[in-house]
């Protein structure tokens, strides 16, 4: 007969080293494959919960994180529906970000390890229950490799799944060992990671029910009874447990309720659906750790039963064949693999039990965390009987989560990989499409690449047709208030930024549609800080101010209102003002870059060289790939005289980034202060190239060429310059060179009109507009602009003869046609509007400025006025 015992493959021969060996190549393993993690940046919720935590910054906040709920930090009214007490979680955010100075890499790093002692903890329960250790090895390998802890593992903000995991783990083991010596006394070191776990994520609570499946599975004969015999003994250091745990949580919410009463998300179902819901959770979760191809980072959800849907029956099929399989093990008294199909829903049982509390996106892959180890137990049930086989499905499966988890994770490198991916696995949510728009519409503010814009603008109006979907009942759409929320709002500031750079100037497009998003929600003040926006841009600072303290007093913590009143501070050249906003911004977002960019710049306009040399520096040793701070440190050198020190920050913060505007413009001042013009105007001309939109980029580069004699050249720049300008002295200095002497085409004085008519000086505007028609009468823009101008100041009579006379001159002239029809009509003159109607509605499928959308409602309501029209 064979020795078993001799093989290394032996089962059983339990070797404390040996068992150490192999959790060390297990973590080694798990480490190598997750190891590209440590590349991603800040994602998704990582901009919150790490980036502008204040409590993880400092281990002196420790006690804020054992008093104060998880996501206190955030304003009142948010804070307020969220019902998560981790104060373990914060905690190791606290050690991550001291280990890095609040870098990604440092997160991931503790992330990687935490989830590599999960693994090791998974070891030592497989090898406690299976009593082989090279099939627990490979059930461990192939439980951390599992494609589905890609999220858990990749992105920070999950950091508590690896944490409680472990413990949770490790808790089993612990337990498991304690009924495998005797049972005698308590199982005190089980409690004990059950209390961590809870401190670590409310999910750890599903150590017990995991333990009582688990115990199951114990060797002896015997029935249940006898299998469960010691629970009259375990309960009770578990119990205290969750006492102790539930009074802290009572004294955190000041609730007895103990914040459990929570919610993030309403969903209004009938209780029949909710039902259903945790069917679909439990089903699909089954359908995803059996087969985890069909991965998807926001997995939605239909406020209806969708039968024509795949997801449907999947989670149906699942859920039923598993009711047969453990049914089936009851009836047979298979306590073994009772045990493992027990685990299962027992280790779901907290989400499906709170499942309001799951937020939007139900059935993510970091909730599937535990629940896999049961199919690794599952498949280490053929080893007694086909062990060869039961090592190489092991290793198999190992091999291929393996790559499909290493292939998965660059998902997360940054937020426009997750968001593109997302909107390819959920193309029917807009959460995935407003959040790619976000993306698009930050990247456009930090290059102004016009291409960001147009991507942004496509992704949020994507947004808003899943919005409508939903509001119009579509059954296969799912759309939260927020949702339509950030879609309305994305699509405004991409119409103030289109109203920006172009020739028009129109702010009252966005102006309307934030208006109707405040007044749709009262209660956010993201409306009134866009409405905000839109004022500073048309030039009323005082709107603007008055807009941001309303949204400050709605919500305190908005870091971005607080900046924004910096920046108008700014404009206003109050630069105390503008440092103290910029703090407040900085206080509820440690560590963000452009406040304390900001912040230095007001020192320096403030004249308070040293400070602002001392915060730059700062940015600088935390920021090294930034070239922001070292521009900030070239300004200071410039006021100091150090031209040489000055040149030698910016070439260096250019090589970091090529396309700093700001960079480039200070080069261009340093360069006119050594009296170098031809290469001062070369670098003020590549800040203007970059930034269309900065006014004091164009007006010194205008002011420059005009000084060298160059006065055709300044002209485009000066005229940008008076295109963005917000108003003040050198706003009117312009006014004053422009009246003059200057001589100009009848296209430049018309963009004087279109800016001043932006800016509502409508009396400024005509007198340019008349400036250009004397120039050129035959000017039709000019004529068009006239007319309008007419219409505001009340001359009825002259607006129609300048319409009339645009649409004789150019018969599909659109715009002029709708003013000349509606004026007509408002006259009660209905004969002579109606056959203008008639062909403005014979134009509208020519106007590709709008989309079918667009043109849908502007044909009815030209319907809807030629029928009133005709009746006059």
């Amino acid at each position: 007969m064979r020795d078993d015992s001799a093989s290394p493959f032996a089962p059983r021969a339990r070797s404390g080293l040996a068992t150490l060996l192999l959790a060390l190549l297990l973590a080694l393993l798990v480490a190598a494959c997750f190891a590209r993690a440590l590349s991603g940046g800040f994602v998704y919720d990582d901009r919150l919960l790490v980036e502008r935590n204040p409590v993880i910054t400092s281990f002196a906040n420790l006690p804020q994180a054992f008093s104060g709920a998880y996501w206190d930090f955030l304003d009142a009214e948010s804070a307020s529906r969220i019902g998560y007490w981790r104060p373990l979680t914060a905690f190791v955010m606290m050690v991550a970000h001291a280990l890095g100075d609040g870098a990604p890499w440092a997160f991931h790093a503790v992330q990687i390890g935490l989830h590599a002692l999960a693994a090791c903890a998974a070891l030592l329960l497989l090898e406690r229950i299976t009593a082989d250790r090279w099939i627990a090895w490979l059930g461990a390998a192939l439980w951390a490799l599992h494609p589905l802890h890609v999220e858990s593992v990749a992105w920070i903000s999950a950091l508590n799944d690896p944490l409680f995991g472990s413990l949770v783990l490790y808790g089993l083991y612990r337990h498991r060992t304690w009924v495998e010596d005797g049972a005698r006394g308590v199982p005190f070191s089980a409690a004990l990671c059950l209390a961590l776990g809870l401190l670590g994520k409310e999910q750890a609570a599903m150590l017990v029910p995991c333990a009582l499946a688990l115990d199951l599975a114990r060797g002896e004969n015997g029935g249940l009874r006898a299998r469960l015999a010691h629970w009259k003994r375990a309960w009770i250091p578990y119990f205290a447990v969750f006492a102790l745990y539930w009074l802290a949580r009572v004294a955190v919410f000041d609730s007895w309720a103990a914040g459990m009463d929570r919610s993030t998300t309403y969903f209004g179902y009938s209780p029949s659906r909710m039902a259903w819901l945790r069917v679909e959770v439990f089903g699909g979760a089954l359908g995803l750790i059996a087969w985890p191809l069909r991965s998807a980072l926001f997995r939605m959800h239909s406020p209806g039963i969708d039968w024509g849907a795949t997801d449907t029956w999947i989670a149906l099929g699942a859920t039923i064949a598993w009711f047969v399989a453990a049914a089936g093990a009851a009836l047979r008294r298979a306590w073994k693999p009772l045990a493992w199909l027990l685990f299962l829903p027992f280790g779901l049982l907290p989400n499906l039990l709170r499942i309001e509390s799951l937020g939007q996106f139900l059935l993510s892959d970091r909730f599937l965390y535990l629940p896999v180890l049961g199919l690794a137990g599952l498949l280490a049930l053929l080893a007694p009987r086909r062990r060869e086989i039961a090592i190489v499905l092991l290793t198999v499966l190992m091999l291929a989560s393996a790559a499909l988890t290493w292939r998965r994770i660059p998902v997360w490198a940054d937020e426009l990989a997750l968001f593109r991916r997302a909107t390819i696995e959920t193309p029917d949510s807009p959460y995935p499409w407003w959040g790619l728009g976000r993306v698009h519409l930050d990247a456009y503010r930090a290059n102004r690449d016009p291409a960001e814009l147009a991507a942004a603008l496509s992704a949020f109006e994507r947004a808003q047709t899943q919005c409508e979907r939903a509001l119009r009942g579509d059954p296969a759409v799912f759309a939260t208030r927020a949702d339509v929320l950030q879609s309305n709002l994305g699509v405004g500031y991409c119409l103030l930024y289109e109203a920006e750079i172009d020739d028009y100037r129109d702010w009252e497009t966005p102006r309307r549609l934030f208006e109707n998003v405040a007044a749709m929600r009262p209660d956010s003040e993201l409306p009134l800080i866009a409405l905000a926006s839109v004022e500073t841009q048309s030039g009323d600072l005082g709107e603007a101010e008055r807009l941001l303290r309303k949204a400050i007093a709605l919500n305190p913590r908005s870091a971005e209102a607080h900046r924004n009143l910096g920046v108008i501070s700014m404009q206003r050249n109050q630069w105390d003002a503008a440092r103290r906003a910029f703090e407040e911004s900085l206080a509820l977002r440690p560590r963000n870059l452009e406040d304390r960019i900001w912040i230095a710049r007001a020192l320096f306009q403030g004249g308070w060289l040293e400070q602002a040399e001392a915060e730059a520096e700062s940015a600088r040793i935390d920021h090294p790939r930034s070239g922001e701070p070292l521009v900030i440190l070239a300004a200071v050198a410039r006021a100091r005289g150090d031209t040489s020190r000055a040149l030698g920050l910016l070439d260096e913060a250019l090589r970091l980034d090529p396309r700093n505007a700001f960079a480039q413009h200070t080069r261009g001042q340093v360069l006119y202060t050594a009296q170098e013009y031809a290469a001062a105007i070369e670098a003020f001309r590549r800040a203007c190239d970059l930034d269309t939109t900065n006014f004091e980029y164009h007006y010194n580069l205008g002011a420059l060429l005009l000084q060298t004699g160059a006065s055709e050249a300044a002209l485009p720049f000066l005229q940008r310059a008076y295109e963005v300008s917000k108003g003040g002295p050198q706003l009117e200095a312009l006014r004053e060179l422009f009246a003059g002497e200057l001589v100009a085409g009848a296209g430049f004085y018309f963009s004087l009109a279109l800016a001043d008519n932006a800016r509502e000086e409508r009396a400024l505007a005509r007198t340019w507009v008349e400036r250009a028609l004397s120039l050129d009468a035959q000017l039709e823009p000019a004529r068009y602009l006239r007319g309008v101008l007419m219409k505001l100041s009340g001359d009825i009579d002259g607006a129609i003869a300048e319409f009339r006379w645009l649409v004789e001159r150019s018969p599909e002239a659109f715009d002029p046609l709708l003013e000349l029809a509606a004026l007509l009509l408002a006259q009660r003159r209905g004969s002579e509007a109606v056959p203008y109607y008639e062909r403005a509605l014979a134009l509208v499928p020519a106007q590709h400025r709008l989309d079918a959308r667009q043109r849908g409602f502007l044909e009815q309501r030209l319907a809807a006025e030629l029928a009133q029209a005709r009746a006059q």
